[in-house]
């Protein structure tokens, strides 16, 4: 956690108290942003030590909004920027170690995006302005829930801060873990959206069913993350349908794929342009000991088998942990 508290180093110093004697009022709204903070961060230390040491991780500190003035050249007053504090989310089937590496990163990040709300930088700021987007759509709220059949599960919102010229103001693409993401820009792409909701119902039920299907499957398999690519009608039905197929023929329990290789290093990747996606992520991650699999929209036991085979250069059978022979050649299964 050492970059953890690099970084928490870094955001007090731009907020210590010391700063701003001339205005007591901000000071001591700074050093009571910074104790929830440190109270975060403490929470935060201890759910890494569960999962590190494989302990059962207390819950996880609650998300917090937080008011802290920065230092504005004179004779301005200091200036008042809300920042927001939300624990990273961490797939239940990662293994001790790489659970606890992913919080810690993800924690991280969070108190770095806080120093970059204190600093205005342009990411930022677009985010204020996406704030705009955001009561836009609250004042739709009902009905966009009631077009999701009540629930946003597996559906995100990337807000944008305005149009850009030649780009539609709202759109459907494919979301992380096989879900869908609907990026809407400005106020237009609000006052698009539900349209868009109603219009793709069944491409936003199929992403979200992905999601849910591929999250039994790495939990099943024991594998780091799986994503799906293709959000139209056609892909999304027959990538469910794969997905369904796949987790009855495959048994609970984990990959065995021999020694010194381990499923929490795998990532499979689905769909129309996955090998393209899998080489493109494996590019990002020169040096790193992953393995990404390319698979079709529609696939099997077999075709799994062989693409995991492939991908790891061995020849021969991948099986569960409980000694089920996933076959290569003609989607069979047996027992050894």
């Amino acid at each position: 956690m050492a970059a953890l508290r690099s970084a928490a180093r870094s955001l007090w110093r731009r907020v210590h108290p010391d700063l701003f004697q001339r205005h007591p009022a901000a000071a001591a709204s700074n050093q009571r942003a910074m104790q929830d903070v440190g109270a975060f961060l403490d929470a935060a230390a201890e759910r890494h030590h569960a999962l590190l040491t494989g302990a059962p991780p207390p819950p996880p500190p609650p998300a917090r909004s937080l008011a802290f003035f920065v230092d504005a050249p004179a004779p301005a007053e200091p200036r008042e920027v809300c920042v927001r504090l939300a624990p990273p989310h961490v797939p239940r089937h990662l293994a001790s170690a790489a659970a606890a590496e992913r919080w810690a990163d993800g924690v991280r990040r969070c108190i770095e995006d806080a120093v970059a709300a204190l600093d205005g930088s342009p990411d930022v700021r677009a985010a204020e302005t996406a704030l705009l987007v955001a009561e836009a759509l609250l004042a739709q709220a009902t009905e966009l829930r009631e077009a999701l059949d009540l629930s946003w599960q597996g559906v995100r919102l990337r807000l944008l801060p305005a149009a850009e010229e030649g780009a539609a103001n709202c759109r459907l693409t494919d979301g992380a873990g096989g879900g869908a993401q609907l990026l809407v820009r400005g106020t237009q792409g609000a006052a698009e959206v539900l349209a868009l909701v109603r219009r793709e119902a069944h491409s936003l039920r199929r992403a979200r069913e992905r999601a849910v299907l591929l999250d039994e499957l790495c939990a099943r398999l024991g594998c780091a993350d799986a994503t799906a690519i293709g959000i139209g009608r056609g892909c999304g039905d027959e990538q469910v349908a794969s997905l369904r197929r796949l987790l009855c023929e495959v048994p609970e329990g984990g990959l065995v794929l021999g020694d010194r290789f381990e499923p929490a290093r795998l990532h499979l990747v689905i769909g129309s342009g996955a090998a393209e996606a899998a080489e493109r992520a494996m590019a990002g991650r020169r040096g790193a000991m992953e393995v990404y699999v390319a698979l079709p929209s529609v696939f099997g036991a077999a075709e799994l088998a062989a693409a995991i085979a492939s991908a790891i250069g061995r020849d021969g059978a991948v099986r569960t942990r409980h000694g089920t022979r996933i076959s290569a050649v003609g989607g069979s299964k047996r027992q050894r």
